[in-house]
């Protein structure tokens, strides 16, 4: 056993000390090692990391068959410069995939990760059997869902936006991990926001149907035989309250006094909570319920760690003496 294990150590150490970062991005970036994600497989090895271009847009289909790191510019998409992918295929175990724009994530292995990634359509489950190994969706925002297909799939999924006009916007999951996120859509008389999903935890999230007459259509599978575990939720309404009474039911379809909705959904801003919000400090662990609280706090705009971005430029309308004092601030994201 102790031979296995520095065995297993040594090769670890190999991996990371041979890891090498590549540069994705068109022709005319400087620096630009790859034209695309799908040229790099080839090259490229375990351990090592792709940084996209801000100028990287795709719009084919990129499949990933090694176990990279890919790193984007995040997702501020009141500006242009941002690396975006149209559709992205994890074909191996491991990879992770952070502060990227992205439509559509196919997941076909396990142990794979999106962290602080947009994602426009959804991230599916695409294998033909149900999963047999779990996969990680932590501080991002959907616009679109998160599902199984024909096969169940198993994620974690953490301090995570799900703002949609649609219903089933978390579906045909197991065994999975439903937690700190904000989870709002549009589900009417057969529909449900969280449908499907079974022998699962669903603890400390914000859950809002705007669908009025149906507000209560949260979460389809709450019969004990579900196995499901449901507690310390925010939600507008739950069709079981007996079994599982340690919930917040709220009598609105909005987030209006649940959370602040000043700003920009996608900054995050506009979820934090309000003066008198139910959520605050209702979670489980005593924190608040929704994506600040629990292990992966939401990061505004998805900005990858350690690089800088603008908060502030000031430029005055007219030069004084022959200048023109410009000021500039910058701040890093050191979390």
């Amino acid at each position: 056993m102790k031979k296995f294990f520095f065995t297993s150590i040594m090769l670890l150490l190999a991996i990371v000390a041979t890891a090498k970062s590549y540069k994705i991005g068109p022709s005319s970036v400087t620096g630009t090692n790859f034209a695309s994600i799908n040229d790099a497989m080839s090259s490229v090895s375990a351990g090592d990391t792709l940084l996209l271009d801000k100028a990287y847009k795709e719009t084919s289909e990129q499949t990933v068959t090694k176990t990279v790191v890919i790193i984007g510019n995040g997702f501020d998409t009141t500006t242009s410069t941002i690396a975006q992918i149209n559709s992205l295929s994890l074909k191996a175990d491991g990879i992770q995939v952070n502060s990227l724009y992205v439509t559509k994530v196919y997941f076909y292995n396990k142990d794979c990760r999106l962290y602080r990634c947009f994602v426009g359509s959804w991230a599916s489950w695409a294998g033909t059997s149900d999963a047999t190994g779990s996969n990680s969706i932590h501080s991002c925002y959907f616009t679109g869902t998160i599902k199984g297909t024909s096969a169940k799939a198993i994620f974690d999924i953490q301090n995570t936006i799900l703002y949609t006009s649609t219903s089933n916007v978390i579906y045909n999951l197991i065994n999975s991990n439903i937690c700190h996120c904000v989870i709002y859509g549009n589900a009417g008389s057969s529909e449900y926001l969280i449908k499907d999903v079974t022998s699962s935890s669903i603890i400390d999230n914000i859950i809002v149907n705007s669908y009025s007459s149906y507000k209560n259509h949260t979460i389809s599978n709450y019969g004990v035989s579900s196995m499901n575990t449901i507690h310390h939720n925010v939600m507008s309404g739950f069709l079981n309250t007996t079994n599982y009474p340690l919930n917040s039911i709220t009598n609105s379809y909005y987030l209006d006094g649940i959370c602040k909705c000043s700003g920009t959904t996608v900054s995050g801003t506009y979820f934090e909570l309000s003066a008198n919000s139910p959520a605050l400090n209702y979670a489980s662990d005593g924190s608040d319920c929704g994506i600040y609280g629990g292990l992966y706090p939401y990061v505004d705009y998805g900005r990858p760690i350690y690089v800088p971005y603008f908060t502030n430029i000031n430029v005055p309308a007219k030069a004084t003496n022959g200048t023109l004092p410009i000021s500039v601030t910058v701040e890093v994201q050191n979390k």
